[in-house]
């Protein structure tokens, strides 16, 4: 059994500079919320997680701040960025034989996938986890929602 921590990336500054979108970074408040979330993260894993991210500059940055409690470097997969839930699926196949897989997305993708492998209607805000224990073989992933965490506004 994989349990899968579905991350959506922390609150970001708007996207008005150079770089358009993919180069928006972190919000102040989404530092924050992310470093609460690497909190509740530390105490709900035991093990190394793998972690994997998109290569927009705010999933790097929150992939960062949450991989610094395991002392590791997250992997980057460049389809996560927009591409659908299909990347989605993929990682998560390629990742079946890990115990703990943290994958920080951005929405409507990581919505959407999310309440297609548990069934429940689940909507990220940004610095959301969905946690769900995932019953999977190579063909269909089905997964059981055990919680969804929002942050706190502060």
């Amino acid at each position: 059994m994989l349990k899968l921590f579905l991350v959506r990336h922390g609150e970001s500054n708007p996207a008005k500079f150079p770089g358009g979108d993919s180069a928006r970074e972190l919000s102040e408040l989404g530092i924050r919320q992310i470093e609460q979330l690497r909190d509740r993260l530390s105490a709900e894993i035991s093990t190394m997680p793998k972690i994997v991210c998109s290569h927009a500059v705010r999933t790097q940055q929150t992939a960062s701040i949450l991989a610094k409690r395991w002392n590791q470097t997250p992997e980057t997969d460049t389809n996560i960025y927009y591409g659908g839930i299909r990347p989605y699926e993929e990682i998560v196949k390629k990742f079946l034989s890990v115990n703990t897989l943290i994958l920080i997305g951005h929405n409507p993708d990581i919505s959407v996938f999310a309440s297609e492998i548990t069934g429940a209607d689940i909507r990220f805000l940004t610095s959301s986890c969905a946690v769900i224990e995932l019953n999977a073989d190579e063909v269909i992933l089905l997964g059981k929602l055990k919680a969804i965490w929002h942050p706190q506004a502060h």
